[in-house]
């Protein structure tokens, strides 16, 4: 499983507005996405060029593009201690799962969502898990909280 380049979310997960999906034409959706976590910005935030002056700050050696769930995240968190990422998916009828939880969480933790269509697969920013999966499950208009 590797994270390539853009997809639209369904419109099922985009009504949430708990996602940001950075609309990459590179394979570099997994690096975007972190920095969109590190760096957020108010308007546009789905934009690449927000990002791209960032983009030396994380140490991505040995780390190859598109990023695949084992040894690249694995390589990833090790590259940058102070990070750690959190991957979760969703099935045909859009309930949220995890596909790959950190062993330890750190001071900057991001939460990754993974789409997939038949010719690529994504990386997209959850930037409000609770709202992602209470949203399928409730709809109080009470804030919720979720743990990692």
């Amino acid at each position: 499983l590797r994270g390539s380049s853009y997809i639209d979310l369904p419109d099922d997960i985009k009504n949430r507005k708990a996602c940001i999906n950075i609309q990459n034409s590179d394979a570099k959706c997994f690096l975007w996405s972190i920095l969109a976590q590190l760096h957020p910005v108010d308007r546009n935030p789905d934009r690449v060029t927000h990002y791209e002056q960032y983009e030396t700050e994380l140490n991505m050696d040995g780390v190859e593009f598109p990023v695949n769930f084992g040894s690249g995240i694995d390589k990833f968190e090790r590259n940058n201690s102070n990070i750690s990422v959190n991957v979760y998916a969703y099935n045909e009828s859009y309930t949220i799962f995890p596909l790959r939880i950190t062993s330890e969480e750190k001071p900057e933790h991001v939460n990754l969502l993974y789409i997939t269509n038949s010719k690529t697969q994504h990386f997209v920013l959850i930037k409000d898990l609770a709202r992602l999966v209470f949203h399928q499950t409730s709809k109080m208009k009470v804030k919720k909280f979720i743990c990692n």
